[in-house]
């Protein structure tokens, strides 16, 4: 079978692609016509073929920015990215704004928290401030500018004010947007931005005697948050319910930090106290024998020593008695005397 040839006339060689030879097939890809030759030679490099460009030629006529454009919209001159080039700050600041009856909405980069970000000579600067120093002049060092429109994006110098930060504070109290009703207290329960739970819930979990991995399952949430709440380290303003499964809990565990658990856990603490003074007094009471010499008490010991009671125990307990002294009290004396 016979080989396909170039289809332009007068060309005998073998087909490549698209109906030329690999010659034909290069011009046709480069320049868009098979039969285009190009004049060689130092000066002779052809120009991109818009009479309003003089930049080197690349491919298919046109220059290397122009054939981009073709290749990407269709046509070399279409431009559709905005060129900010040749213009002043100014002009270029006041570019990114869009108008309104009211704000200025900012349309270029913004940071987090919404407010607009403007580059200038390689430092970073808040829109805000950019807006204040064209209309107004310069901005005192340490100043802030704040909205009267509580619209981050917005530029429009009408709506800025200059204050301070307690100013700003002062503001967004006045305007009911802080996190508290009084800036003075705290949020407490359902008013705090981050709470989980609700008053009734946590009186639930409270009365509940599901454990507390159950309830934090069932909530999908940590069984530190169900925890807390129910010990009252959290949400201590909801009152424990009188005979609750939570404070007969707070009874046979002692544990402190709950609301009505505390009354409990002061009344058994109480109870030690008094059993401790009552076997201190009974030991006190017990006569001893200190170095062959005998008393009617520890009491009577530490005052015939010169000691306080304290000291004297102290002494015992370590054994920073001498060695010569002998210490008997009650069943030890028995103990001792099998010692070698």
């Amino acid at each position: 079978m016979p080989q396909a040839r170039c289809t332009v006339q007068g060309c005998k060689g073998l087909h490549y692609g698209q109906g030329y030879c690999s010659k034909h097939y290069k011009r046709f890809k480069a320049h868009g016509n098979p039969h285009v030759v190009l004049p060689r030679g130092p000066g002779q490099r052809p120009t991109c073929s818009l009479l309003s460009c003089n930049r080197p030629h690349y491919a298919h006529g046109y220059c290397q920015s122009h054939y981009r454009r073709w290749r990407l919209y269709g046509d070399p001159n279409v431009a559709r990215q905005v060129q900010y080039k040749g213009l002043n700050p100014r002009q270029y600041f006041f570019m990114r704004i869009t108008k309104t009856d009211g704000c200025w909405h900012w349309r270029g980069p913004q940071d987090r928290d919404g407010y607009g970000v403007f580059r200038l000579q390689g430092k970073t600067y808040r829109a805000t401030h950019v807006s204040w120093e064209i209309a107004y002049g310069h901005c005192p060092i340490g100043a802030h500018v704040l909205h009267h429109c509580d619209n981050p994006s917005c530029v429009n110098p009408e709506h800025l004010f200059l204050g301070t930060m307690a100013d700003n504070m002062k503001d967004m109290w006045l305007k009911g947007r802080g996190r508290y009703e009084i800036p003075t207290e705290r949020a407490h329960g359902v008013n705090n931005a981050h709470a989980k739970l609700t008053d009734d819930l946590v009186l639930e979990i409270r009365q509940s005697s599901m454990s507390t991995r159950e309830w934090a399952n069932a909530l999908g949430m940590a069984w530190q948050v169900v925890h807390s709440a129910r010990v009252g380290r959290t949400w201590k303003h909801v009152d424990m319910p009188p005979h609750s499964a939570t404070e007969r809990y707070v009874g046979e565990t002692g544990g402190s930090g709950w609301r009505k658990g505390k009354q409990h856990t002061e009344a058994t603490r109480a109870k030690m106290i008094q059993a401790a003074h009552r076997g201190v007094d009974n030991a006190m009471s017990k006569p001893i024998t200190i170095a062959g010499v005998s008393y009617a008490s520890l009491a009577d010991a530490a005052s015939a020593l010169g000691l306080t009671r304290r000291q004297l125990g102290y002494r015992l307990k370590t054994g920073l008695i001498p060695v010569e002294q002998e210490v008997s009290h009650g069943i030890d004396q028995d103990k001792s005397q099998d010692r070698p």
